[in-house]
C-alpha cells in the first residue's frame, strides 16, 4: 500500500534538512515530545564521502491499536529507522524495520521538499507491504494511517521548534 502526504513550513529546504531535520536535539525533542515515543536513541550517524548523510536509530512507539494489531505487537512496537540523505536529488530514504515480525512487515518511505512562495513543502511518500496472512491488508492499513497521524504531529511540532529556534 502506497501513499503520498505533504505539509508545508516556512522555511528553506537547507534550513529543514541541516538546521533542524539532523539536528540530534531537534530528533530527539521530535520522537519523544513531538511523536510521543517511550525512548528514541541514535544508533549512529555519519557523512560518507559523497557528502551523504547516514542515520541509524532506534526508538519505541507507545502503540494505541486495535486488539489483533496488539496481539500481533504487544503495547509497544520498537523499531529501527535506517536512512539516508542524498544531497544531491535533496532527498531523504528510509526503511523502518520492526523489531517483531521483520520479515512480514516492509516498510519504506522517502521525504523530498519543494521551494514554495512562503518557505517550502516537504513531500513524504511511504510503501508499507504487510505479509500475514489473514491480517495483512489491515495492518498495513492501520500503519498507513499511523504514518499519516505521525507526520502531521511531525508538522506541529516542526513548526514550534522552528519559531522557538529562529536561524
Amino acid at each position: 500500500m502506497k501513499t503520498t502526504s505533504r505539509f508545508a513550513l516556512e522555511t528553506d529546504a537547507e534550513t529543514y534538512w541541516h538546521e533542524v531535520y539532523f539536528d540530534p536535539e531537534f530528533t530527539r525533542a521530535l520522537y519523544l515530545e513531538g511523536l510521543g515515543c517511550d525512548s528514541v536513541e541514535v544508533l549512529e550517524s555519519w557523512t560518507d564521502d559523497q557528502g551523504r548523510y547516514h542515520r541509524q536509530l532506534l526508538a519505541q512507539p507507545h502503540l494505541d491499536a486495535p486488539a489483533f494489531i496488539q496481539k500481533l505487537f504487544g503495547d509497544s512496537q520498537q523499531f529501527t529507522d535506517d536512512g539516508t540523505f542524498d544531497p544531491a536529488s535533496g532527498r531523504w530514504s528510509y526503511r523502518v524495520i520492526p523489531a517483531k515480525l521483520a520479515t512480514k512487515i516492509h516498510i519504506e518511505g522517502s521525504q523530498r521538499t519543494v521551494a514554495t512562495p512562503g518557505g517550502m513543502e516537504l513531500l513524504s511518500d511511504l510503501d508499507v507491504r504487510v505479509d500475514v496472512v489473514g491480517f495483512g491488508g489491515l495492518v498495513e492499513k492501520f500503519i498507513v494511517r499511523q504514518f499519516e497521524e505521525k507526520l502531521a504531529q511531525q508538522e506541529r511540532f516542526s513548526r514550534r521548534w522552528l519559531a522557538s529556534h529562529p536561524g
